[in-house]
């Protein structure tokens, strides 16, 4: 009686566990992948797949928030968002899976996780005709817009003492030789340098003022 107790017990368990594991069993890859909502209405695959990936892109690109630590420090790359969609085309478990710092990765996490409260769920993926549940790695870009460069100013700063002089053409002539007077008298050639034989040409960016 005793082993029969034991041996109910065990299969008991044995049961359980197999039910558990068959109900959190998440595919890799299947038949049909998920797809981001919207696109139901096209009856061929491949247009169907497109139309979900640019309705995802465009959900990302309305709903990303940039962190001001990123902007400030300039920082640009992609995030990878892992998570799964269970067969009720509900998303679970997300976490960062790759991260490049500065907000970035908690920002990517929460505009994932905003896509449980949209209106329509996730198109769960499927296998064997059935729904089941699949893990989806999603790359999010942070991207800063290109700053524009300044318009071309009419006239360009000039190295001073030529405003005596009219035309245009020899006034910059004149200017551009006392800059180089001014080089030539004024820079000292490094002695480590000169003992090296250290040639070429360095490059000084300024901006010079209103003033």
């Amino acid at each position: 009686m005793k082993n029969l107790l034991s041996l109910f017990l065990l299969l008991s368990i044995t049961s359980l566990f197999a039910q558990e594991k068959k109900v959190t069993e998440i595919f890799t890859v299947v038949e049909e992948m998920p797809r981001f909502p919207g696109c139901e209405d096209l009856t061929d695959r491949r247009a169907r797949k497109n139309c979900a990936d640019d309705k995802r892109l465009d959900f990302i690109e309305k709903n990303l928030e940039y962190p001001e630590e990123a902007i400030k420090n300039k920082v640009e790359g992609v995030v990878v968002i892992k998570f799964y969609i269970a067969k009720d085309g509900s998303l679970k478990e997300a976490k960062i899976l790759k991260d490049i710092g500065a907000g970035c990765g908690q920002a990517a996490l929460e505009l994932v996780n905003k896509m449980n409260q949209m209106r329509e769920t996730w198109i769960p993926g499927k296998q064997r005709g059935k729904n089941v549940n699949v893990y989806f790695n999603m790359p999010i870009r942070f991207k800063l817009p290109k700053t524009p460069p300044p318009p071309p100013v009419e006239e360009l700063p000039r190295f001073p003492g030529c405003e005596g002089e009219k035309d245009v053409v020899i006034r910059k002539t004149c200017s551009d030789k006392k800059l180089l007077d001014f080089i030539d008298t004024n820079v000292k050639y490094p002695k480590k340098a000169i003992k090296y034989g250290v040639e070429g040409i360095v490059v000084v960016r300024f901006y010079v003022d209103i003033d």
